[in-house]
């Protein structure tokens, strides 16, 4: 589009400069001007007969001009000088064979003021004339004549000779298309000219409001842009011809140097609207429709500019911009005509009418073409077919509209019935599944049911389970399960996956069973849709599984205390064992053999030493053997004299520590925590010696979230842990660093006795690329408490 907007710009600038650089009339300087002489009824434009002077400053008074031998001549029969900073004196000798009511009747109602002097030929004096003004500066009560267009009277006598002088002035440009008439033929004139003009608004009105009438019905916003555009082009075009200004601000003509403008670029604002809109260019033509886009800002900018900027500048500048956006519609909706975009047809057809129109209009505004009905009307000729044209699109827009709407009711119609298909084969899956499917009521009753959920609760037949009002509540077989269910309902309108156990009927053993359950509104009633899951089995296996876990990890704690307490006799013995032979030593009278002994029993001591060192480590893995005390702790403190300690041990390591929660507080075991994470920082540092060998720091990063329980999540940027590995660290003296590993493999082992045994927690293992992590959830003591006590 690039192309297309600096065509467009260039050509705009050239009927610009043409307007202003080519001169507004051809001019002689006539020797006499011969008289026009009035014999008989009739009309005719004055043009040829007409001498004028080009009155630079306004300086000059009737006198003068009269005195003047400097007036010149046109040839036109209406005469047009386009925009000019001067006014104008026209002259004009009339001679009458017969008596009556003549006029001057000029058609372009546009003109600040105009002062028509009628004196008689031998006049050489203002005061020896008739002098009547008339304008759009001026109120319009002050007219002789109550009519949009400029009309004066001519009162003329049979056989005298008058002179006719003209003052023009006006900011907008200067068309003079003056017609000598008498009062007989103006009648008729002005009838035929209110008729026109009822008809052309009748038409606009009409059109505007049945297309807003259909915007209404199908919410179709093209119909209600071209609305819009009907609407404000209409106010255009009353203010154009003057009717706006006799009937909507007659004691304001201030307003008309406003109106015009601003209701000109209303109207392109609308435009911009209405084109896109009908030719979807956000859908088939972005570049376009970016381009209109840029239209609508403009023509908003141009609606400020009216209010603020010289009536000249306005216009002239509209004029362009309008063409611009009117032929560049015109290009568009031909591309798309020649696509086969239908609707497309009918628009580019109205579009030419309208430009034509607007091209002529313009034309005739800047000077360049003569001033005559076809160039005076043309804004109104072109609107009037192309808002027939338009309406004849809009209505084939209407047909396709309908079309559509048969294929839509078409395919709603299949699709009504393909969605009947499917709810019968949804019905027969729903009857037949393995999962149990229900309904019930806010009092708990079951009111429809498939087949596995009335087996599930010991029924043969639905029909059987509905007869016996059935409530849920009465076979879950704990009244805490039961208060537990209705308090998630009623709180979040919803379970999932919620457990409960449940005795079927005529049952003597207890199913334990996963329910789902949803709140929804069916014909008016509330009911709750949900579904149930027999996990009875899972469930025993899991009970088995954790039964077996808890026997595993109590018979391997039971065996690293039997060893732990088995060690500590023969290290005793041997302790003194190791005393008694040092008293001995000195006894002996060779000193080579009391060395070597002495070398021996140092083995030994160190040794013996290293043995209490590792029973000492395996009683302490046991937790139930040391007793922890619950603490109140206000996490962000507490951590960060932890953070401090660790940095004062190991002053290598990037710690960095991030509690999102500022006055966070948690209730458990502070020695426990402290523990746990000593251990990974101590991990951290001791299976990453490489790194430091190779002067790259250690960093660990641990987030920090309280909940409803404590989240800890611990990274480091490590040599980390393979998956398959995960759960051996944990296992008693398992070790990757067994010579310098402080707590030999009993770390980790300690630290799940700690967070699973002790604090019931859990251990998870987010996701990383590189590295160690590990995430803690550690119960809130005080919750778990308030959880414990709201139960019961």
């Amino acid at each position: 589009m690039r192309w297309f907007n600096k065509l467009f710009a260039s050509i705009g600038f050239v009927i610009f400069a043409l307007g202003n650089l080519l001169p507004a009339a051809s001019a002689d300087t006539p020797q006499d001007l011969e008289r026009l002489v009035i014999s008989a009824p009739g009309s005719q434009y004055i043009g040829r007969h007409v001498q004028y002077i080009e009155d630079h400053n306004r300086s000059y008074r009737l006198e003068d001009v009269m005195r003047s031998s400097a007036w010149q001549m046109d040839d036109k029969e209406s005469l047009n000088f386009g925009f000019s900073d001067s006014a104008y004196w026209l002259k004009i000798k009339l001679t009458s064979d017969v008596s009556g009511n003549w006029y001057f009747w000029n058609r372009y109602s546009l003109l600040d003021k105009v002062t028509l002097y009628l004196c008689t030929a031998d006049s050489k004096r203002r005061s020896q004339c008739r002098i009547s003004t008339a304008g759009d500066s001026l109120p319009f009560a002050e007219r002789e004549i109550a009519h949009p267009n400029l009309i004066f009277a001519l009162p003329l006598t049979a056989g005298n000779s008058y002179d006719a002088y003209i003052f023009v002035d006006t900011q907008g440009t200067y068309q003079l298309p003056i017609e000598l008439i008498d009062g007989e033929s103006l009648r008729s004139g002005l009838l035929g000219n209110n008729i026109l003009r009822g008809g052309y608004y009748s038409m606009m009105i009409v059109m505007g409001l049945y297309n807003l009438f259909i915007f209404f019905s199908i919410r179709d916003r093209s119909y209600l842009f071209y609305s819009a555009f009907v609407a404000s082009f209409l106010l255009f075009h009353m203010s154009y011809e003057g009717s706006a200004f006799q009937y909507f601000w007659p004691n304001y003509p201030e307003l008309n140097n406003i109106a015009l403008p601003f209701f000109f670029a209303l109207a392109q604002l609308a435009m911009s609207w209405f084109i896109p809109s009908f030719l979807r260019l956000e859908k088939y033509g972005p570049t376009s429709f970016r381009l209109f886009r840029i239209f609508s800002a403009l023509a908003i900018v141009f609606m400020a500019l009216a209010l603020i900027t010289p009536y000249r500048f306005s216009v002239s500048t509209q004029n362009l911009f309008s063409s611009l956006m009117a032929v560049s519609a015109l290009v568009i909706s031909t591309s798309f005509w020649l696509k086969g975009h239908r609707g497309a047809r009918f628009f580019t057809i109205a579009w030419v009418m309208l430009i034509t129109g607007m091209v002529v209009g313009n034309l005739s505004s800047l000077g360049i073409a003569p001033t005559n009905l076809l160039t005076l009307f043309g804004y109104q000729f072109g609107s009037f077919f192309e808002v027939i044209f338009l309406s004849l699109a809009l209505g084939e827009r209407i047909i396709r509209l309908q079309d559509e709407h048969t294929r839509a009711r078409k395919k709603v119609v299949e699709s009504q019935q393909e969605a009947i298909r499917y709810l019968q084969r949804y019905e027969d899956i729903y009857q037949n599944s393995i999962n149990g499917h229900f309904r019930m009521d806010d009092s708990g009753a079951i009111i429809k049911a498939n087949k596995s959920f009335t087996k599930l609760f010991g029924y043969q037949t639905e029909s059987e389970l509905l007869a016996s009002n059935m409530l849920l509540t009465d076979y879950i077989t704990t009244k805490k399960n039961s208060a537990e269910l209705w308090e998630n309902l009623n709180k979040n309108k919803r379970v999932q996956g919620f457990p409960i156990t449940i005795r079927p009927y005529n049952s003597t053993s207890d199913l334990q069973v996963l329910i789902t359950l949803r709140h929804d509104q069916s014909d008016d009633a509330s009911i709750w849709i949900g579904s149930t899951l027999d996990v009875t089995h899972r469930h025993q296996n899991e009970l088995d599984l954790q039964r077996l876990q808890t026997e595993k990890t109590q018979s391997l704690r039971q065996l690293v205390m039997g060893v732990s307490h088995e060690m500590n006799t023969p290290l005793g013995n041997i302790q003194l064992a190791t005393t008694f032979v040092e008293d001995q030593i000195a006894s002996l009278p060779d000193k080579q053999m009391q060395q070597d002994i002495l070398t021996g029993l140092t083995h030994i001591t160190t040794g013996v030493h290293r043995l209490s060192e590792l029973n000492a480590l395996i009683r302490s893995s046991a937790v139930a053997d040391h007793p922890h005390q619950p603490e109140t702790l206000l996490l962000r403190v507490w951590i960060q004299d932890w953070q401090q300690r660790i940095a004062n041990r190991f002053p290598d390591i990037d710690l960095d520590v991030d509690i999102p929660q500022r006055n966070a507080i948690w209730h458990g075991y502070a020695v426990a925590l402290d523990q746990i994470l000593n251990q990974l920082v101590d991990n951290s540092w001791t299976h990453n010696e490489k790194m430091r060998q190779l002067k790259q720091r250690v960093k660990i990063n641990i987030y920090i979230n309280m909940g409803k329980e404590l989240v800890v999540k611990y990274f480091d940027n490590g040599i980390g842990i393979k998956p398959e590995l995960r759960e051996e660290i944990f296992m008693p003296f398992y070790t990757t660093q067994r010579i310098t590993a402080k707590s030999k493999g009993l770390g980790l082992y300690q630290t799940r006795n700690l967070v699973v045994e002790l604090m019931k927690g859990e251990i998870s293992w987010p996701e990383t690329n590189k590295g160690f992590s590990i995430c803690l959830h550690l119960p809130d003591m005080a919750y778990t408490s308030q959880e414990t006590t709201r139960i019961r």
